[in-house]
């Protein structure tokens, strides 16, 4: 069985994508990977092309910024707009600061070129599909620092999850009761606070049995 028959539940797949690269090779062969999957793609291979692909209306964005092909003082501008595509990296650098950084720019995920090349097409088509999806997910965190919730809401804010922060499983148990809270898909909780723990395992034989009934 060949790869794309393998991964038949994404063919046809309506995405619009634009990859960033001045490696044309790896440009060339990532895009005719996609497009046999349905996607459109638009290819950029330096930086006077950049100004332009942040122009067209995208779904998403693989891009290279260790290349001279990414100028990232744009990328950081685009990345602010309201109307921005889904942003992925594809990198050799591997720096934890650049990767923090770039999460905290509002990039939606960090892929490093030493994965099987390969594979890259499904997995792109996996998280794009994963991403379109995220909207349909309620994540509630409880109990965490503000630092906490702030580095939370920087990583998965921009990723169209909805998000919740509160104090305490009392206080989702009470906006469930007045039903101005639904019951989360994901609940974070903060075990560093030991007045939690009882209610955190109540809260989540709650979710389950909930959720089971409906």
């Amino acid at each position: 069985m060949n790869s794309l028959n393998a991964f038949t539940p994404f063919y046809n797949c309506d995405y619009t994508v634009a990859l960033i690269d001045s490696d044309e090779a790896l440009n060339n062969y990532i895009a005719s990977k996609l497009r046999a999957f349905g996607c459109t793609v638009l290819q950029a291979f330096s930086s006077d092309e950049i100004s332009d692909v942040f122009s067209r209306h995208l779904d998403f964005i693989l891009i290279d910024p260790v290349y001279e092909s990414c100028n990232e003082s744009k990328l950081n501008e685009y990345l602010k707009s309201p109307d921005s595509a889904g942003v992925i990296i594809y990198t050799s650098d591997n720096s934890p600061q650049r990767r923090e950084y770039l999460f905290e720019s509002g990039v939606l995920e960090y892929l490093f070129k030493h994965e099987p090349l390969e594979d890259i097409a499904e997995e792109l088509i996996r998280l794009f599909e994963a991403i379109r999806n995220n909207a349909n997910y309620h994540i509630t965190m409880i109990g965490s620092n503000n630092f906490t919730q702030q580095k939370f809401n920087q990583l998965v804010s921009h990723r169209g999850y909805r998000l919740c922060f509160l104090e305490s499983c009392s206080a989702l148990m009470e906006k469930w009761d007045d039903h101005s809270h639904e019951l989360p898909d994901l609940l974070v909780l903060d075990f560093t606070n030991p007045q939690y723990i009882d209610q955190a395992f109540a809260m989540i034989r709650f979710i389950r049995i909930t959720k089971l009934s409906e």
